[in-house]
């Protein structure tokens, strides 16, 4: 009946075979949702992120006004991890537990990685100075030192156009007194 085996109190002896084409509907059903699930994880830009304990990550906060941030300042590290929660500890020991969603990893590199026993000393990049230019070339001076070095310009009347300037001529009947 409809395609469901009926209920009643005999017990039957033969078990029902599986219809070939109900398998292959199911399978071809499978592989449509599979296709359609890839094609808008594409279109969205969807990426799965996993965080370890020991992760530094960023927490979501509510907006309280229009020059809020998004996301707390002050970096957290991940305690525990199951399937989409995440349990992350504050720097004053609190510990907040949400989905993954709510959370952003924290990529810095003069902070040393959680996984490491100790932590390593910052250093700081030396960026040598630009090579002076060849003695040939000219010394490069920008308009702000250039401005700065001219003498002030000596006051003049603005100058005026010299275009004759007549009255139209369908307003030449117009007496001005």
């Amino acid at each position: 009946m409809f395609g469901r085996p009926p209920r009643c109190k005999i017990p039957s002896l033969t078990s029902p075979t599986p219809d070939p084409t109900k398998e292959a509907l199911r399978d071809r059903d499978l592989w449509l949702k599979d296709r359609a699930k890839t094609y808008a994880d594409n279109a969205r830009h969807a990426s799965t992120v996993s965080f370890c304990p020991g992760d530094l990550v960023f927490i979501q906060q509510p907006k309280l006004h229009k020059l809020s941030t998004n996301f707390c300042p002050d970096p957290l590290t991940v305690v525990e991890v199951h399937g989409s929660a995440v349990k992350a500890r504050r720097k004053d020991g609190s510990i907040v537990e949400r989905n993954v969603s709510f959370f952003r990893p924290f990529y810095h590199d003069d902070l040393p990685t959680p996984a490491t026993a100790e932590p390593s000393p910052v250093q700081h990049k030396v960026v040598p100075p630009p090579p002076s230019p060849p003695s040939e070339a000219p010394p490069l001076i920008s308009a702000s030192s250039t401005l700065r070095q001219l003498p002030a310009p000596e006051t003049s009347p603005p100058r005026r156009s010299d275009r004759r300037v007549s009255q139209a001529v369908h307003l030449k009947d117009f007496v001005c007194s």
